[in-house]
């Protein structure tokens, strides 16, 4: 597959998107804060090294449905771990930034099988007291 090509797989009760771009050996890419990329210049430089870049979308964010019963991190860890096998990148080479960063080494923490070799982009929540931030896992919309 050569160009862009969005998908939704059915998760739970409702969806995840996930977008697979390039030819070649598979490599993941799980989303920071801003959700999944899709047709963004970054999936493209990825998948310019001649990799077939595979990623999905964690529940609630970009081209997934909301998640229900997800309420702490290790419901997020779960679900992950789920996303990991629904979208077949297990084993595989993973980039993540942000959330998806903070999500991938949670899940190889208790699943070390579930990524090949990881660059993980500014992981969110490494924590700095001089310079704290909110958990947006803790906030609500309203």
């Amino acid at each position: 597959m050569s160009g862009f090509a969005p998908a939704t797989l059915q998760y739970r009760d409702g969806h995840v998107g996930l977008v697979e771009l390039g030819v070649g050996e598979p490599i993941a890419y799980l989303h920071g804060m801003l959700g999944n990329p899709g047709d963004h210049a970054f999936l493209h430089a990825l998948a310019a090294t001649g990799r077939r870049v595979v990623a999905p979308s964690l529940p609630g964010f970009t081209g997934s449905s909301e998640p229900q019963g997800l309420r702490s991190l290790h419901d997020w860890v779960v679900a992950t771990s789920e996303l990991v096998d629904l979208a077949g990148i297990k084993g595989i080479p993973l980039v993540a930034s942000s959330v998806g960063a903070m999500m991938a080494l949670e899940v190889a923490a208790v699943r070390p099988e579930a990524f090949g070799d990881m660059v993980l982009i500014a992981p969110f929540g490494l924590w700095d007291p001089e310079d704290p931030v909110a958990d947006p896992f803790a906030t609500t919309l309203s």
